[in-house]
């Protein structure tokens, strides 16, 4: 199924009306939904907590991000959400179910890993790290890097790189 609007995405979902799952006995729509998004099929559990859920946020966050790296746009939570076909406040409150720490913070905690590796094996100026690690904007990059690694952009790369 494809919906208009969204070219090259499909997805899947349960039928409107639940219906009986024999070996379980429980409504579908109640158990999960699934979602197919860029070839990788995300089920979407009322049921936190699993290592195949952790890994399917995961991945979901680790694909979406890679494309606001190669647009470079900033990441954002509720596109996130749309992307995946549920909720922002639904998807805000399973994340940190699932891997313990909230959902910004795991798009932040990924930002800024590839922000910190493009600036140690990269000459690439801080406004383009900027844009290429998703911020947007430098100064929301600068602020958000001094206060997860104590130091400013330019200080990490000098330190980086002279260890080496």
């Amino acid at each position: 199924m494809t919906r208009s609007g969204e070219a090259g995405r499909s997805s899947t979902r349960f039928p409107e009306k639940e219906s009986e799952d024999p070996q379980r006995g429980v409504g579908l729509r109640s158990f999960a939904r699934l979602r197919f998004t860029k070839g990788v099929i995300f089920v979407i559990s009322r049921r936190a907590g699993s290592a195949a859920q952790r890994q399917r946020i995961e991945r979901a966050i680790e694909l979406y991000l890679r494309d606001c790296y190669r647009l470079r746009t900033a990441a954002r939570v509720s596109e996130l959400a749309q992307n995946l076909g549920i909720s922002r406040p639904y998807l805000s409150r399973m994340v940190p179910a699932i891997l313990g720490i909230s959902l910004r913070e795991a798009l932040r905690r990924r930002q800024l890993d590839h922000a910190a590796s493009l600036l140690a094996k990269t000459r690439l100026p801080i406004h383009e790290i900027a844009l290429r690690a998703a911020f947007g904007h430098q100064g929301t990059f600068f602020r958000v890097f001094r206060k997860a690694f104590g130091e400013s952009p330019d200080t990490y790369r000098s330190r980086v790189t002279n260890c080496e």
